[in-house]
């Protein structure tokens, strides 16, 4: 699901944001405290869950088969990480604020034709939301594409890559 659209749903959730960050505030104070985590992930599973079903009436508005979630779940970035979109009154940071200081990974390497037989939908499904998605593209283009995005102005970027970029 496109940032934007998570982001959205969650700035109307304030009050989930604040209580999250009430709730790593108080685990960072004593990390003994596992049942603060099972609270966490009990807010960020409704949250999910909400966000997973705009996601699916998300695809379905683009004609894209849902098969290509069986296997996997949705990650949203700006609920797994709120922290790192949203201030502690449950506000969206900036542009300048939003995101990670860092960067780091190893993306995966699945060329083209392996995609277009295996993972048609994902294919056309990346194509329609990544500008690095088109030519003859391999995945780990969109996987940089959306890495960059996440690191904030000032940030360090650092993946593993195939060297036919070099």
């Amino acid at each position: 699901l496109p940032d934007e659209y998570v982001i959205k749903h969650l700035e109307q959730k304030k009050l989930e944001i604040r209580k999250l960050f009430e709730m790593r505030k108080s685990y960072l104070a004593n990390l003994e405290n596992q049942s603060v985590l099972a609270d966490v992930k009990r807010v960020k599973s409704s949250l999910r869950k909400e966000l997973d079903e705009i996601f699916h009436s998300y695809l379905k508005n683009l004609n894209l088969v849902l098969d290509m979630l069986e296997d996997k779940d949705p990650f949203h970035w700006a609920l797994e990480f709120w922290n790192a979109f949203f201030d502690q009154d449950g506000l969206p940071l900036g542009e300048e604020d939003s995101g990670f200081d860092i960067v780091i990974g190893n993306p995966p390497y699945i060329d083209s034709e392996t995609m277009t037989k295996l993972s048609p939908n994902l294919r056309r499904f990346c194509t329609e939301q990544y500008v690095s998605a088109s030519g003859n593209w391999d995945l780990f283009c969109v996987f940089i594409e959306k890495g960059i995005m996440y690191t904030k102005k000032d940030g360090y970027f650092s993946y593993i890559i195939p060297n036919k970029l070099l």
